[in-house]
């Protein structure tokens, strides 16, 4: 190997707070399932991006 240990590689930021974690994963969440719909729909490309962000608007509003 090169010399580096692991303690060389590791980040030194610090972990995000777990409410941060959390609202990331839900909005990741989200996205995804706006994204299956919009497979399921078999939408062309060129509206893709119109349906996700209708339907992230739909669920923010829902919430």
């Amino acid at each position: 190997m090169n010399g580096l240990r692991l303690a060389d590689v590791r980040s030194s930021k610090p972990t995000p707070p777990r409410e941060a974690v959390e609202k990331r994963r839900a909005e990741q969440m989200r996205q995804r399932e706006c994204a299956l719909k919009a497979d399921l729909d078999k939408l062309l490309p060129r509206d893709r991006t119109v349906y996700l962000n209708h339907c992230l608007d739909t669920l923010a509003v829902k919430q």
